[in-house]
């Protein structure tokens, strides 16, 4: 391979890394947009209410941890719902 093939796969590779990062940044601020929106904040956000009544958490951080929260919520509910009944006949 030659230089300028492998400089220009280098260039593509960093570029294709910065776009998906970039993508990634966009889709979690747009989910802690929805989340604040949809008013679940106080339970997906970990909100701590504080004297100045700061928000404590960006739209960035609060749609990363609002997609754990979400994944915690389902996995749970799944759980109790495949539960054996706990009255025997």
């Amino acid at each position: 391979m030659n230089d300028s093939r492998f400089l220009a796969l280098v260039l593509l590779i960093a570029l294709a890394k910065r776009l998906l990062r970039s993508f990634a940044y966009s889709l979690a601020t747009l989910q802690g947009q929805w989340i604040k929106k949809s008013g679940i904040e106080i339970y997906a956000g970990r909100i701590k209410e504080h004297k100045d009544k700061t928000p404590r958490q960006s739209e960035f951080s609060l749609g990363l941890y609002g997609q754990r929260w979400k994944y915690g919520m389902e996995l749970w509910a799944d759980w109790v719902l495949n539960q054996p009944s706990a009255q025997t006949s």
